[in-house]
């Protein structure tokens, strides 16, 4: 995240102190602060003093997050926040807190998931069963260069041409992978 805060008031603000706390499924990564592209110390949560920001000065500050899990809401909205004092009256300074434009983050991810089946469920000795795999892209992207695996049961033996994806006859083999096409959302 990069925030530039700029003073466009008429006095210089000072006792600047930065704050961002990332947005929920998202952590802060110690030790990528840096202050106008300087390595600095400190959490953003826990709030980073700046030097004073002279009238039109600006000041930029980066960090990096990892993102840990899917945010919710998606996309994520980071706003960071400045406490800063004013000293329109130098014995009595005003104290002002001003917030950022919300920074959306979209977390993109494939998450797939499989239900199989057989059928039928009770054979004997040289019956044939199908085994039926549904698989859904509960992500928010595409899944692209999906592979399908899946090893026959002991005692049970892969029949060469069964494959079938979605209607159409597939001449792979699952025990040794089975390219399938992109799985929307």
């Amino acid at each position: 995240y990069t925030t530039t805060i700029t003073n466009l008031g008429s006095v210089p603000a000072t006792s600047v102190v930065f704050t961002d706390i990332t947005p929920n499924g998202m952590n802060f990564v110690p030790g990528t602060v840096t202050v106008n592209g300087f390595p600095t110390a400190g959490n953003p949560a826990a709030g980073i003093p700046l030097a004073d920001i002279t009238v039109g000065g600006s000041t930029t500050v980066t960090f990096q997050a990892t993102v840990d899990a899917i945010p919710v809401p998606n996309p994520a909205e980071n706003i960071s926040v400045i406490h800063a004092l004013y000293p329109v009256n130098p014995q009595n300074p005003t104290p002002k807190t001003t917030e950022s434009n919300p920074a959306p983050t979209q977390v993109v991810i494939a998450a797939l998931t499989i239900q199989k089946s057989a059928n039928p469920q009770s054979v004997e000795v040289g019956d044939t069963v199908t085994f039926t795999s549904v698989i859904t892209n509960t992500g928010t992207v595409p899944a692209t260069n999906v592979v399908f695996n899946d090893i026959v049961p002991n005692g049970f033996a892969f029949v060469p041409g069964s494959v079938i994806i979605n209607g159409n006859p597939n001449a792979g083999n699952p025990a040794i992978g089975v390219p399938l096409p992109d799985i929307t959302v």
